[in-house]
C-alpha cells in the first residue's frame, strides 16, 4: 500500500536561507558607496564593523524590527471594469518604512529620531519645523543569514515619520523609543524605481569561506585532556596531608587549562591559513582588539581604524 504523501515547505536547502538575527541598524555610515555587488565578504565585514566602533550604529534594540515596501497601485477608471485587471493599472508611489524601537537613549539617538533638533544658547536642546535637504539621511541595516551571508537594506533619504515617543520603564527592556524612518527619493531615477535598495553578499572567497571553519578537533581534544588531567589533581590533592601546597599547585594549572580552553575555543570563528597565526591584514577589527588584550597591548582609545590598529600591533609585536 502506498504511503500518503504529506506536503511540506521545506527543502534541502530551507535551513540555508533562515535569518536568524535583528540585524545592526546604521545611521548616515560614510562612503556608503563602497558597498556594492562583488564586494569581498571580509572587505564587508571590516566596513560593518568600522562603523559601529566608530559610533554609526542606533546600538541596542528591543522588539525586533520591520521593513515595508509597498507598491501603490492606481486602476484606470473605465465604464464596465468592475474588479483589478491586468494591464488597466498604473505603478504610483512606492513607499519604504523600517521601523523599530532603541533603547540607547543617547543624545546621538535623539538627534537622528527629531532631525530638526538643535541646542538653543542656554545648551537645551529643541527643534524647528524646517525640513531641510540635509535633513535626509541614508540607513542602512544589516543582517546575517543561517548559511553566513549579509542580507543588506539600504533606505535612501531616509526621515523619521513617528512621534518621538520616550517610554518609561522599569521593566527589563528599560526606557525605549520606537521609531519608523520613511525613504525619500533624491532624484529623478529614484522617483522611478524606488528610494531603496536590497543586497545579499555571501562568503564565496577562500579567506571569508576559512573564516567559518573550525580548529582542528585534535588541538580541542588536548587542551580537554589537559583541563581533565588539572581537575584531577585537584581533586587527589584535596585529599592528601599536602593539601594546601599541592591544591594551590593544582589550582594553578587548572586555570591555566580554563585558560587555554577559553583561547581554543575563541579561535574557533577566526580565518584559518597554511600559516600557524593569521596575518594581520586579515584580521578584523574585532579579532585584532581580542589579539591585543590577549598580548597585554593596550590600544589607545583615539586608534578607532582597523588599519591603524594592524599597524599599531604590528609594531609591538
Amino acid at each position: 500500500m502506498a504511503q500518503p504523501y504529506v506536503t511540506s515547505p521545506i527543502t534541502d536547502t530551507s535551513g540555508e536561507n533562515f535569518l536568524l538575527n535583528v540585524g545592526d541598524l546604521f545611521y548616515n555610515p560614510p562612503n556608503i558607496e563602497r558597498i556594492k555587488a562583488g564586494l569581498p565578504y571580509e572587505e564587508l565585514a571590516n566596513i560593518l564593523d568600522e562603523w559601529k566602533h566608530e559610533g554609526y550604529s542606533f546600538g541596542a534594540r528591543t522588539g525586533g524590527g520591520s521593513l515595508t515596501i509597498n507598491h501603490n497601485l492606481e486602476p484606470l477608471e473605465s465604464d464596465g471594469i468592475t474588479t483589478p485587471t491586468q494591464g488597466m493599472m498604473r505603478g504610483g508611489a512606492i513607499d519604504v518604512e523600517f521601523s523599530s524601537t532603541i533603547q540607547e537613549i543617547t543624545i546621538e539617538n535623539i538627534k537622528r529620531l527629531i532631525p530638526m533638533a538643535y541646542e538653543d544658547d542656554d545648551g537645551w536642546m529643541t527643534s524647528h519645523n524646517q525640513v531641510l535637504r540635509e535633513h535626509f539621511k541614508t540607513i542602512l541595516w544589516a543582517g546575517t543569514l543561517n548559511d553566513g551571508r549579509i542580507m543588506l537594506v539600504k533606505i535612501i533619504g531616509a526621515f523619521p515619520t513617528s512621534e518621538f515617543a520616550l517610554g518609561l520603564s522599569e521593566a527589563n527592556t528599560g526606557s525605549t523609543v520606537p521609531f519608523t524612518f520613511r525613504g525619500h527619493a533624491a532624484n529623478l531615477a529614484q522617483m522611478r524605481r524606488g528610494a531603496y535598495g536590497i543586497m545579499f553578499i555571501g562568503m564565496d572567497d577562500p579567506v571569508a569561506a576559512s573564516a567559518m571553519q573550525f580548529i582542528p578537533s585534535s588541538e580541542m581534544l588536548a587542551a580537554e585532556a589537559k583541563l581533565q588531567k588539572a581537575k584531577s589533581i585537584v581533586s587527589i590533592a584535596t585529599e592528601t596531608a599536602k593539601a594546601v601546597a599541592d591544591k594551590a599547585r593544582a589550582t594553578f594549572e587548572l586555570e591555566k587549562a580554563q585558560k587555554r580552553m577559553e583561547y581554543v575555543g575563541s579561535r574557533a570563528a577566526e580565518p584559518l591559513t597554511e600559516a600557524p597565526s593569521v596575518s594581520l591584514d586579515r584580521m578584523t577589527t574585532a579579532q585584532l582588539r581580542s589579539l591585543a588584550q590577549e598580548k597585554g597591548i593596550d590600544i589607545p582609545y583615539d586608534i578607532t581604524r582597523r588599519d591603524d590598529i594592524a599597524k599599531y600591533l604590528a609594531e609591538r609585536l
